[in-house]
């Protein structure tokens, strides 16, 4: 396992410009439990930032799909699972999140195979 591995998640205005409203410098760094991390899908509704992403578990090194809600400050939202992360193990093999999308009433619809 990489302890240093990390999961960058970052917010630019319209004009590109990093968004220092999260986390101070608008990039985020959060550490995950993972051999590989990849964010597949990002999306905000102006109260949180949701993420999908594909971690590689270990020690199975299967891969599953991970889903986290943010606050604007980059902080994981305690509301959500908890923690702000909920992991997506699908059916046996390897489950691979590509699309995500926020709906009325706060559910988060995601798509991929697996």
């Amino acid at each position: 396992m990489r302890s240093d591995l990390k999961l960058q998640v970052s917010v630019r205005k319209l004009a590109c410009v990093l968004d220092p409203a999260l986390d101070g410098d608008g990039v985020l760094l959060l550490d995950v439990d993972a051999a590989s991390v990849s964010v597949t899908a990002l999306a905000t509704d102006g109260d949180a930032i949701v993420f999908a992403a594909n971690i590689q578990v270990i020690p199975t090194a299967d891969y599953d799909g991970l889903v986290g809600r943010l606050l604007p400050s980059g902080a994981p939202d305690p509301s959500f699972s908890g923690d702000g992360l909920v992991p997506f193990d699908g059916r046996a093999g390897h489950d691979n999140l590509a699309a995500l999308m926020l709906a009325p009433g706060g559910r988060i619809y995601v798509g991929g195979d697996g």
